[in-house]
């Protein structure tokens, strides 16, 4: 049974021999189904002429006129129907008195209404798919309309889909749209679009308005050391930043701590962010230490925008500016979404307010503190130093050197106090030794990593015993005293191929030669070598084990009658020949083509500045694959044809393999590959910049028209538009040149209103009616950007000045700062000075410059 047929279908019945029409046609029934349910009676008989107006494309044999019947019938089919055509008996002939006494029977299948199979929708776009192949030539403006008027929308027509891409909208509001088709819109059979209620309905979609994205965020870890030379000479308060995105309330805590009875519990416990009550904004987050501050406090608000707030620290510190600060950062319960609770940030920081810098290191048993002032720059001989040892704290001072040395066992919280001030590190550097006192080193080697079976493989090696002491940093090389080594070899899947023994030298050297059996496994085999007296000393050495051979024959592949260039609607013939060395044709032998298209880009020689691909296509890939057999003469022949035409109007890079399987089960692979050029001319475009603004004397593009060789084509049409729609025309029509066209397009733009991305499309046809086009992305601005300029700043400007930062070229250290304006809002004028403070993220605190 046949598909897809037309409700109003012309017929074509052949016969063997000559016949009057008018005779026949009565002899000839129509209707549904298997059964004649329903009969369409007076076919309409038609003339080749008729017939050729309705059907030009059916080819008809002339040399058999006067043995066909053309007709059609009166009235249309129904759709989506089995019809069933019954010719005969008794059909009279020409050629003599006898008829027919047997009737032919056939049956096609009516094309199903045109309607929409599935609509999808998403924030950003809808798709709409059909049951049917869209016609040629719709008018995305006309035949589909959208009310009221979508700015900013594309429509992509597919073959059976359309997909319409908008924005969300800008207000905070929803926008309600409705989908019409007109008349115009239809299939390839020409049938106008059915639309069910349910799918009506669909056709109404709403665009939300954008979501705002929630974000509270710290640039600092969770522990950091405050640098106390910020405040003391800025003449500020020591302040914490956060950034936040469409808050409009925080919760800030402030704690004052102590390191040693708060830290460990504030490295185990979190406190609950996820409360969906009310009363969250009054709960205790930490049970320990101070609280010193908690406050709601109403924050600016830009939306969708990050926003710097400065938390002020002063609270939780003495009257000196040091202390340990606990800061907790919350949006309050209004400023965040209900429905969204479970997702509530939350910023918890340990903040070290001190002048005091520890440095610390763990040596066997032992570990080495001392203290550093950090404004000042020298040692503190006054201080403590408390170790936690489990769940005790031990105190300790400092000797004569000023470092304070503390037995015992490594590792864990190191905490120093003087009479005002503390800091703390959690984890002091460790110089760890081994534990035994000897170990042993292997150095093993062959000399070619890679074998065949039945060669010969040279092993060499030595070692020597690595002596280490732990109370001195001492080491010593030995050479060993045992005698002998053990070594045992296996293969690839772990047989046991070779055991033996090696002596070793006076200088601890040994070598041996290993035999390979034809027989053994390919792949990579384990050399084990041991003391003979002791098993426990040993080192593994691994190499190869492959076995090559030599082809029985050839294959080759190439293109048939090659030629300049291949476009679509092309047969290019590929040619594979197998052949063995020795000489002959490999006859009757398996062979797979296989074949593989996807996008390609191809520039014509000389032009490689211009750009000759689109970047608004998409990928494209294909493969298929294809199983025969050589002839007599060890040869196949492939032809690949190309219909229609270019699918994305770019050329196409295409890859023909051949697999040649011989009678010995061995396996040859040739390849060969060729460009499909989408059209005979290739159109290429360079912007004059990437980025244009309004202001600029001239934005312009160059255009240029080429063959595949590159020779440069004048006199041809060259279409060019703008994607999205700018509100310039449509298109515009250039025509090239012996060189390359200039084309000023800062009339097109001067009526944008925000900073757009615009994609310039070009496209050229040939006289195929084949198209290439090419496209370039420039960004267009309404003004121009006025790039910042470092100047020196004022005398009277609060940039700090000190003598310790001076000298500091030699100890550059690379590390992540915190980096904060003194105008909040971080814009500035031309002219004015900006000032920036940098907060060092070092944890422990080892150096600060």
């Amino acid at each position: 049974i046949s598909h897809g047929i037309p409700i109003d279908p012309i017929f074509y019945v052949e016969f063997s021999q000559f016949i009057n029409p008018k005779d026949v046609i009565e002899h000839i029934r129509i209707g549904t189904g298997k059964k004649f349910k329903k009969d369409f009676t007076n076919p309409r008989l038609l003339t080749l002429t008729d017939f050729w107006e309705a059907a030009s494309n059916f080819p008809i044999d002339l040399s058999k006129e006067g043995k066909y019947l053309l007709f059609e019938l009166e009235h249309l089919l129904p759709q989506n129907t089995t019809i069933s055509v019954k010719i005969g008996p008794q059909i009279p002939s020409k050629e003599g008195p006898l008829i027919s006494d047997a009737s032919s029977t056939f049956q096609f299948q009516t094309v199903k209404p045109f309607n929409i199979l599935d609509i999808s929708k998403h924030r950003t776009n809808i798709k709409i798919a059909f049951n049917q192949v869209l016609k040629d030539g719709i008018n995305v403006s006309r035949d589909i309309i959208i009310e009221p008027p979508l700015e900013n929308s594309v429509i992509q027509v597919n073959n059976r889909d359309i997909t319409i891409y908008f924005e969300e909208q800008i207000n905070n509001e929803p926008m309600f749209y409705e989908i019409a088709f007109s008349d115009n819109f239809v299939d390839s059979y020409g049938q106008p679009l059915e639309i069910s209620k349910k799918m009506l309905n669909l056709l109404k979609f709403t665009i939300e308005a954008k979501t705002f994205q929630y974000s509270l965020t710290s640039e600092a870890n969770d522990f950091v050391v405050y640098d106390p030379f910020l405040v003391e000479n800025s003449g500020k308060p020591p302040i914490f930043i956060v950034k936040y995105k469409n808050y409009k309330q925080l919760r800030v805590v402030l704690y004052r701590l102590d390191p040693v009875s708060d830290l460990k519990k504030w490295k185990k416990e979190d406190p609950d962010y996820t409360l969906d009550t009310k009363k969250h904004d009054e709960y205790n987050y930490i049970e320990y230490g101070e609280k010193v501050y908690d406050e709601i406090v109403n924050v600016p608000i830009d939306y969708n925008e990050d926003v710097v707030y400065k938390i002020d620290m002063s609270p939780a510190l003495n009257k000196y500016g040091n202390g340990q600060v606990g800061i907790i950062v919350v949006p309050s319960y209004y400023a965040h979404s209900p429905n969204n609770w479970s997702n509530r940030p939350c910023i918890k920081n340990w903040i070290q307010c001190t002048h005091m810098g520890i440095d610390a290191f763990e040596s066997y048993n032992e570990t080495h503190v001392w203290v550093t002032d950090l404004c000042g720059n020298f040692n503190l001989k006054r201080f403590k130093v408390f170790k936690s040892y489990d769940d005790k704290i031990v105190s300790f001072k400092p000797n004569e050197n000023n470092v304070c040395v503390v037995p015992g066992k490594t590792g864990g919280l190191v905490i120093a106090t003087s009479r005002r001030d503390c800091a703390f590190i959690r984890d002091a550097k460790t110089f760890k030794f081994y534990d035994s006192d000897k170990k042993y080193k292997w150095h093993v080697f062959d000399d070619r990593s890679m074998y065949r079976p039945n060669e010969s493989v040279h092993i060499k090696g030595y070692v020597r015993i690595l002596i280490r002491r732990h109370d001195e940093r001492w080491k010593q090389f030995k050479i060993p005293e045992e005698e002998k080594v053990k070594y045992v070899l296996e293969d690839s899947v772990g047989a046991k191929v070779v055991e033996s023994e090696a002596q070793i030298s006076i200088f601890g050297a040994f070598n041996f030669v290993l035999d390979l059996p034809d027989n053994i496994n390919l792949g990579e085999t384990k050399l084990k070598i041991s003391f003979e007296s002791d098993q426990n000393v040993s080192t593994i050495h691994s190499f190869e084990i492959e076995e090559f051979r030599r082809p029985e024959f050839d294959a080759k592949t190439d293109m048939f009658r090659p030629q300049s260039g291949y476009y679509y609607n092309d047969a290019p013939i590929i040619k594979c020949t197998a052949k063995y060395y020795a000489g002959g044709a490999l006859p009757d032998c398996s062979l797979t083509w296989n074949l593989a298209c996807r996008y390609g880009e191809f520039i014509p020689p000389g032009l490689s500045n211009y750009t000759f691909v689109s970047t608004t296509d998409t990928s494209f890939e294909y493969k298929n694959t294809l199983e025969t057999l050589t002839d007599e003469k060890g040869e196949n022949y492939l032809q690949i044809q190309f219909f229609g035409k270019a699918p994305y109007l770019i050329p196409v890079s295409v890859l023909i393999s051949s697999d040649v399987l011989d009678i010995n089960k061995q396996l040859l692979q040739s390849d060969t590959n060729f460009i499909l050029h989408p059209c005979k001319y290739y159109v290429g475009i360079r912007a004059s910049s990437e980025t244009f603004t309004t202001s600029d004397d001239s934005i312009s593009v160059f255009i240029v028209v080429s063959d595949i060789d590159g020779n440069i084509v004048p006199n041809i049409p060259v279409k060019l538009r703008f994607r999205p729609d700018i509100g310039a025309r449509d298109s515009m029509l250039i025509h090239s040149k012996n060189d390359a066209v200039e084309y000023d397009l800062s009339v097109q733009f001067l009526r944008l209103q925000v900073d757009t991305s615009v994609d310039i499309l070009v496209s050229v046809t040939d006289e195929e009616q084949r198209k290439h086009k090419s496209s370039v992305n420039v960004m267009v601005k309404l003004q121009a950007v006025v790039e910042p300029k470092m100047v020196n700043p004022k005398p009277n400007s609060i940039i700090p000045e000190h003598p310790r930062v001076q000298d500091v070229t030699d100890h550059i250290s690379e590390d992540k700062f915190l980096l904060t304006y003194d105008n909040p809002d971080g814009k500035y004028k031309v002219g004015d000075v900006a000032v920036f403070t940098i907060e060092s993220q070092w944890d422990p605190a080892e150096g600060l410059l």
